[in-house]
């Protein structure tokens, strides 16, 4: 059996005179009312709530598609501070821009490849195919689908 702890140790194991009150713990005492934190009820932002609101509040898309189209802006050189002036971008500036652009606005497309049941081909190979029972396995089917229920054939004249 354990022993119960001596009233003069403290959690750490060391021990307090007795003349001295024991350590209080960390932290909120018990039945103290939470304080602070986010209020009930408060939404949450998401991650697309706050891409909308930086893409809204920055102007990035207006400032990227005027780089694109080689629009004159008010620009200083890095590095420099206050000579900021009217320059028209580059050409790399604005290849740039355009490949920024475009991979926020078309995502890359990844090749799948697409298989049948336990990786067979998704359309299997027909092999050697009667053209007479084809086609009149068309005939069939197009029969069903004319109100009447005949489809006349007439060969065609050729010649």
């Amino acid at each position: 059996m354990s022993e119960a702890p001596n009233a003069a140790e403290t959690g750490n194991g060391q021990a307090t005179p007795p003349d001295e009150p024991l350590p209080r713990k960390r932290g909120r005492p018990k039945g103290l009312p939470k304080t602070g934190g986010r209020k009930k009820g408060t939404k949450n932002w998401t991650h697309p709530e706050i891409r909308d609101a930086l893409l809204d509040k920055s102007g990035a898309i207006d400032v990227l598609s005027d780089i694109v189209s080689g629009r004159q802006l008010y620009a200083g050189q890095s590095g420099s501070v206050g000579k900021a002036e009217w320059r028209y971008p580059t050409l790399q500036q604005r290849l740039q821009a355009l490949q920024i652009l475009l991979a926020k606005v078309v995502p890359d497309l990844k090749a799948q490849e697409l298989t049948g049941a336990e990786g067979e081909a998704l359309i299997p190979d027909p092999g050697e195919v009667d053209k007479r029972k084809l086609a009149r396995a068309v005939l069939a089917l197009l029969s069903d689908a004319v109100p009447g229920g005949s489809v006349k054939y007439e060969k065609p004249d050729i010649g």
